[in-house]
C-alpha cells in the first residue's frame, strides 16, 4: 500500500498526481494532491476515435494545473478579471 504502480507524470512540481479511467466514448481523470486534501475530477463524454483522445487528456491536464498549481494567473482567467 502507498505505492504508485505505473504512476502517471505528476503536475505542480510533483505535488499532484492523476488517476485516470476510460472506456469507449468516456474519459475520467481525478487529480489528488500529495497530502490528499485537494482533488479535482473531470469526466468527459467523447464522440471521437480513441486515437484522438490523447489530445483531450492533455487539455484535461492543463485544466487541472490551472486549478491546482500555485502560480500567476494566466490566460482566460486573467482576461476575465478573476
Amino acid at each position: 500500500m502507498g505505492e504508485e504502480r505505473g504512476a502517471a507524470p505528476r503536475q505542480c512540481g510533483g505535488t499532484v498526481a492523476p488517476v485516470a479511467g476510460n472506456a469507449p466514448g468516456f474519459l475520467a481523470v481525478t487529480f489528488t494532491s500529495a497530502d490528499g486534501r485537494r482533488q479535482f475530477a473531470v469526466s468527459t463524454t467523447l464522440k471521437i476515435k480513441n486515437e484522438q483522445a490523447m489530445a483531450v487528456g492533455e487539455v484535461i491536464n492543463k485544466a487541472a494545473e490551472a486549478v491546482l498549481c500555485p502560480g500567476p494567473v494566466t490566460g482566460a482567467i486573467r482576461d476575465r478579471g478573476c
